[in-house]
């Protein structure tokens, strides 16, 4: 799960300053998706909050994955979150989905589902005893 995580996190920090660059460097590419939206002509914005706000969070959850791995999962799971938010919002203001929507939105699902598996969401349960936990003395 820990090859898993750190795969997601840096397929989404390096694609996040692929959008920053596009977003930047080559508006013309983006321009006519964002025409009509509140981000229309905000090219350096979207670029920003793409680049640095949401890479940020990737970039961070490597860091924290090298640096202080007792936090590993909750830096990973964070940047998931924050990923799937971007998508979610970005699918609003543009008011489509597209195919970059979904590859993105399951890495950042993926980014939150890892954690959780790693740290043992799925694994079985020992069943309940069927009487139930001791009762408490009257005399405790």
């Amino acid at each position: 799960m820990t090859l898993l995580a750190r795969l997601l996190a840096w397929f989404n920090a390096v694609s996040t300053l692929i959008g920053l660059a596009m977003l930047w460097f080559r508006p013309s590419l983006v321009s006519p998706a964002l025409e009509g939206t509140s981000f229309e002509g905000q090219t350096l914005l979207g670029g920003a909050l793409l680049g640095i706000v949401v890479g940020g969070f990737q970039w961070a959850a490597i860091g924290v994955d090298k640096r202080a791995p007792h936090w590993r999962w909750a830096a990973h799971l964070l940047a998931g979150a924050v990923m799937l938010g971007w998508i979610f919002g970005e699918a609003l203001v543009l008011d489509s989905f597209v195919l970059l929507h979904l590859l993105y939105g399951v890495t950042g699902a993926a980014q939150i589902i890892a954690p959780a598996v790693a740290l043992g969401a799925l694994k079985a349960q020992a069943p309940a005893d069927p009487e139930g936990p001791p009762a408490a003395s009257a005399t405790e």
